[in-house]
């Protein structure tokens, strides 16, 4: 379900190059952000599944255990991430 390698470096990357066109005007902060998140990327160390629409009504219950969840739904609002 997608890249997970790289995953981070190329948000970062696509978000920087994203900014540079459609900048109207000069940021220095900008510039200065961009080169600590780069110089401070984290090694990527595998991949997770997050499901960003995590609620009551989005996972499966063990019929036998309340407590205990043994699925999630709803999967049309997940992404991928390093962790």
């Amino acid at each position: 379900m997608g890249k997970p390698q790289g995953y981070l470096e190329r948000q970062v990357k696509g978000w920087i190059e994203r900014y540079h066109h459609s900048k109207t005007h000069e940021l220095p902060e900008v510039e200065l952000i961009s080169c600590w998140l780069n110089r401070r990327m984290p090694v990527s160390h595998g991949a997770a599944l997050i499901h960003n629409d995590y609620k009551y009504d989005n996972v499966v219950l063990d019929p036998t255990d309340a407590t205990k969840i043994i699925g999630v739904l709803d999967w049309e609002m997940c992404t991928l991430a390093t962790r």
